[in-house]
């Protein structure tokens, strides 16, 4: 290489970063629900709560706690959309794993090795085993939650509330859309939320190119400070200064939308205090700490 080639050679090693960094990215985590598409899922949950009447030393006069503990390892696959729309209308969950644990005891849903068929009606999924069996209402329950989050929650839309919807460079950051997502965390959790305390700010750390896609790392922290709870008698009620719901996004994977393949975790945590007529100079306390890890990649077409 003569002089000449390989300064030239140094200074396009040298400009390349910098192109790099300021190319803008739209960010895109869910992909566009087709039929056919597979997907295998890896997760694992956990939670610890605790409730507690503390009397004016902070002594707990009544207390409940409860931990929580599930991995699941599962592929799923859209048989069919909804027509006319983008909503998918059948889908299978083949479980390979499913381990559940309420304060450290196993309950068993009997679904590892079994496939669950979810079929639209209406405006929920009525869930079956294929070739015959029936799932227990705990597990009923679990998993028609879990696809309407997914797929008929319209309100909570992560790409929506959650990202910027507007190209970002590697290392900027931008703000969440905090009055919308004050008011679904209100409907979904029984609270309210002081929105104009309130903080949402994501920023994109990391980009890179595979097989002709985009990813990249993102983070995202959101502060909601509480101002008023619905309490188990359905009043609502002030609650004390620091009450919170935080929440702590970090994601690695696919973020043009083009394959639904990336690792989310997400920390929360939640904390209430307010004083109640339940029995005098007492306080409720609730708190909620919960982390969990979720795989998503398409596998290979068969």
């Amino acid at each position: 290489m003569n002089h000449r080639l390989a300064l030239a050679f140094t200074a396009l090693l040298l400009a390349a970063p910098a192109a790099w960094a300021e190319e803008a990215y739209l960010i895109k985590v869910k992909p566009e629900w087709k039929a056919g598409r597979r997907t295998q899922v890896t997760e694992t949950f956990t939670e610890d709560s605790r409730t507690a009447l503390t009397d004016g030393t902070g002594k707990a006069v009544e207390e409940t706690k409860e931990s929580v503990e599930k991995s699941t390892v599962m592929e799923e696959t859209i048989i069919a959309l909804k027509a006319g729309t983008k909503r998918p209308e059948k889908l299978l969950m083949k479980f390979d794993k499913l381990k559940f644990k309420r304060n450290g005891e196993i309950v068993e849903h009997g679904l590892v090795g079994k496939t669950v068929v979810a079929e639209l009606q209406g405006e929920d999924f009525a869930l079956s085993v294929e070739g015959g069996g029936k799932l227990t209402d705990e597990a009923n329950h679990i998993l028609k939650e879990e696809l309407r989050d997914e797929y008929l929650d319209e309100e909570y839309d992560f790409d929506r509330l959650y990202l910027s919807g507007k190209p970002v460079r590697i290392g900027e950051t931008w703000a969440c859309d905090i009055q919308a997502l004050a008011k679904v965390i209100e409907k979904q959790e029984g609270f309210k939320i002081d929105a104009a305390k309130a903080k949402g700010t994501g920023k994109l750390v990391k980009v890179s190119k595979k097989d002709g896609h985009t990813f990249g790392e993102f983070e995202i922290i959101v502060d909601l400070p509480v101002r008023q709870f619905t309490d188990l008698d359905g009043a609502e009620v002030k609650v004390h200064e620091g009450s919170k719901s935080k929440m702590l996004y970090s994601y690695v994977g696919c973020i043009d939308g083009s394959v639904d393949e990336g690792v989310m975790t997400i920390s929360a945590e939640e904390m209430i205090k307010y004083d109640t007529q339940k029995m005098k100079g007492t306080t409720f306390q609730m708190s909620n700490k919960s982390k969990s890890v979720t795989e998503r990649k398409e596998p290979p077409s068969k």
